[in-house]
């Protein structure tokens, strides 16, 4: 099976004015397409660093790579422009992060945070995307909410950037999640992404 992603021996660490901290210390793995990887560990291990470092979204300095490869359909990210990475992010590799209101702008309805997604990678007209996130916001609150209740919790966040990733041809999609929300999060999105 071809492999879309393949960290090989991964080495990330951190300056501080202590001295350097090694996160990350030689991780090596791949995910072929239509695969599912889980890195499991305890809190402080790496997890998180090893993926946002894949995203390059860990901030140089104080983070550094020391060494390794991360090779996303044969290229190697790591010798990629911080330009050519905003092509990569958003288009073809996607994160749903561990606490996604975060990633969520509180001032900014949820509806045309997706459009602006849709339209900025998939070439959708603003008509098009309008649509296309309505019909995933119905689905969303079909799915999570009784006649009653209305609310975006953090499952319900997750599927809402889980599912702008989906829907718009990513090619690899990083969840960041805690156990109990993670299976009812992809649970629910596999259901709506058929």
């Amino acid at each position: 099976m071809e492999n879309v992603l393949e960290v090989k021996n991964l080495k990330i660490s951190f300056q501080t004015f202590f001295g350097e901290v090694e996160a990350v210390r030689g991780i090596t793995f791949s995910v072929g397409k239509k695969e599912t990887l889980a890195i499991v560990g305890e809190s402080g291990c790496g997890k998180s660093v090893t993926a946002n470092g894949i995203m390059q979204l860990l901030p140089k300095p104080p983070a550094f790579f020391k060494g390794g490869e991360i090779l996303f359909n044969g290229e190697d990210l790591l010798k990629k422009t911080e330009k050519q990475m905003q092509a990569i992010r958003g288009n073809k590799i996607s994160m749903v992060f561990q606490d996604p209101m975060t990633s969520l702008n509180p001032t900014m309805k949820i509806g045309y945070q997706i459009v602006e997604g849709l339209v900025k990678h998939n070439k959708m007209s603003r008509e098009e995307a309008k649509k296309k996130s309505i019909e995933m916001l119905e689905w969303l609150i079909r799915t999570y909410t009784n006649e009653n209740d209305v609310i975006l919790d953090n499952t319900m966040g997750s599927c809402t950037c889980g599912i702008a990733s989906l829907k718009t041809n990513r090619q690899f999609i990083g969840i960041e999640k805690e156990k109990q929300y993670y299976d009812v999060a992809v649970r629910r999105l596999s259901e709506y992404c058929g």
